[in-house]
């Protein structure tokens, strides 16, 4: 059975590493500039200078993966089509093979490679 009282445990405070510290109070100060910078519509700020970059490289990169979506697309859908019409073409020449097989034209002789061994 649990004991009923819980055992007390002393808390040490953890301090925040100086990286993390440096890094809270930059992104703090970015954002603060930001939107600044952004209701009045001044773009000389070097960081929403950067952003507007961002937004050009990712749109960018979407217009490159569509691109490279639609060739896989492409070249996916002509990939498909040569296996059906290979696949159409085998299965013309097992059917027409089976058919001579069960007439007797073709004899005892069975197309093993077709078959099986």
């Amino acid at each position: 059975m649990r004991n009923s009282s819980p055992i007390p445990t002393r808390q040490i405070p953890r301090e925040e590493p100086e990286k993390i510290k440096k890094w809270r109070e930059e992104q703090k100060k970015m954002l603060e500039e930001k939107e600044s910078y952004g209701a009045i519509g001044i773009s000389r700020n070097p960081t929403v200078q950067h952003d507007k970059n961002e937004e050009i490289k990712k749109e960018e990169w979407r217009e490159n993966a569509k691109k490279e979506l639609e060739e896989w697309y492409k070249h996916h859908e002509d990939l498909n089509a040569k296996t059906r019409a290979a696949n159409r073409s085998l299965n013309v020449v097992k059917y027409s093979l089976t058919c001579l097989t069960m007439s007797g034209e073709l004899g005892d002789e069975k197309p093993s490679h077709f078959y099986g061994k």
